[in-house]
């Protein structure tokens, strides 16, 4: 059994990119506040209903499994999912990131 830890913003992009109808259009942005990692997610706009999921369960998952990425590195996580890619995931990403 290894016990690497895996990059928790690899996964989830790698996650998100297998839900989604139009992968290429998937934008990921990390900002690190203090022990706190804020990862901004915006997708296609045809790929937002299946990325959220019925009562919000794909999006209450993929929280989940992004904090159990994050624990070995003991830092908290949020996942934000944004309703159009254009909201600034790149724009504010790029400078904190």
């Amino acid at each position: 059994m290894t016990t690497e830890s895996v990059d928790p913003r690899d996964f989830l992009e790698f996650l998100v990119r297998s839900l989604v109808g139009n992968p290429d259009a998937v934008e990921l942005a990390e900002i690190d506040k203090d022990k706190r990692t804020v990862y901004e997610l915006g997708v296609h706009p045809d790929d937002l209903s299946a990325l959220v999921g019925q009562g919000g369960q794909v999006a209450a998952a993929l929280r989940t499994v992004l904090d159990a990425c994050s624990y070995k590195q003991r830092r908290r996580t949020e996942l934000v999912i944004l309703d159009e890619p254009s909201e600034g995931v790149l724009d504010h990403g790029a400078e904190e990131a």
